[in-house]
């Protein structure tokens, strides 16, 4: 639905994915380690930033979504200890979408991926430390997966934070 119609869906997904995070994180941790797909930070950075660029949002929107991510943000349990970051060009990505079939990412088009890719690369890669909450890890994902699964294993300790399993 949402990209179908962004303009439409746009709040109350970005809404509704802070409301996921914070759910997420608030449940209690039972490992060493958690992992997650995406977090708080990413949301904001990323996502809300790029509907906010296509105006498919509305000013007032933005910032109540603002706020909630800096609710969020300032929590105990929202904390990340290590941003590991899936770095793979939009034309890899839009393939690997392509490959997958996935109902609803069928109009997901390659300028919003480029887009996605270089909001990442600012947030992530700008050198902006006050933006960025933790230090980030970086995998080169345009590689084949099986190079992919060689370079997490060489960096596995790491990327788990010194636990060992």
């Amino acid at each position: 639905m949402f990209y179908a119609d962004p303009s439409t869906w746009s709040s109350p997904l970005q809404s509704q994915v802070v409301v996921t995070f914070l759910h997420q994180q608030a449940t209690p941790q039972l490992a060493p380690v958690r992992l997650i797909e995406r977090s708080l930070h990413s949301g904001r950075h990323c996502f809300i930033e790029a509907i906010r660029q296509n105006n498919q949002i509305s000013h007032s929107d933005v910032e109540v979504l603002h706020e909630f991510y800096k609710f969020g943000r300032d929590l105990p349990f929202c904390k990340l200890d290590l941003i590991v970051y899936l770095r793979s060009s939009p034309e890899v990505c839009a393939e690997r979408i392509r490959r997958r079939h996935r109902r609803g990412e069928e109009g997901i088009s390659m300028d919003y991926l480029q887009q996605l890719h270089d909001l990442h690369d600012k947030w992530l890669l700008g050198g902006k430390s006050d933006d960025c909450p933790a230090p980030v890890l970086v995998f080169d994902c345009d590689e084949p997966l099986e190079t992919i699964t060689n370079v997490y294993y060489e960096r596995r300790e790491q990327v788990m934070c010194g636990v060992k399993s």
